[in-house]
């Protein structure tokens, strides 16, 4: 349940109705410690996608002159793709 809850605030800010009233279900305590570990889970997922963010933006400004994202996603897709030995 704290998974669910944790994706409901990552994509629209809040528990949603369904998950609230599954956990409202539960006991109390178990109420409690669902929601506390959604909290965390989701401070969790933010701090991370957040370093992420800031490292593909370091990327960027690496770049030579301004490119368009289907330039910088093909670039990375020939990374990627490339074998041992094979020139780019």
């Amino acid at each position: 349940m704290a998974k669910q809850a944790t994706m409901d605030l990552m994509t629209i800010g809040r528990i949603g109705s369904g998950n609230l009233d599954s956990i409202a279900m539960m006991p109390i305590e178990d109420q409690q410690e669902t929601i506390k570990a959604a909290l965390k889970y989701n401070g969790l997922l933010t701090k991370g996608i957040s370093a992420i963010e800031k490292t593909a933006v370091e990327e960027l400004s690496l770049l030579p002159g301004m490119k368009y994202i289907d330039e910088i996603v093909n670039d990375q897709l020939k990374l990627e793709s490339k074998t041992k030995g094979e020139d780019i």
